[in-house]
């Protein structure tokens, strides 16, 4: 598995951009496999198949209001995607 990120806050953090790139690779994925049916069963698990994901993720977030006693903060667009194969 890789994950790599970077975090940066500009502007005493009310802009805050985060951007992620992940890989992961799985193998032995168990699924039920239709069979003949000869020996009385017609569904068999086994390990079917391996599978790579990777993908990215992109997250901007804005503390548009902050004074000395509250602050308005998680306002964020999240931007993502998924690659398997």
């Amino acid at each position: 598995m890789l994950n790599l990120g970077i975090d940066i806050g500009l502007f005493n953090r009310r802009l805050d951009v985060i951007f992620d790139y992940w890989r992961r690779n799985s193998f032995d994925l168990i699924a039920s496999l239709k069979n003949s049916a000869i020996g009385g069963t017609l569904y068999k698990y086994a390990n079917y198949a391996d599978m790579e994901s990777r993908g990215y993720d992109l997250a901007i977030g804005i503390t548009p209001i902050r004074t000395k006693n509250w602050n308005w903060k998680h306002f964020q667009l999240n931007f993502s995607d998924f690659s398997e194969f």
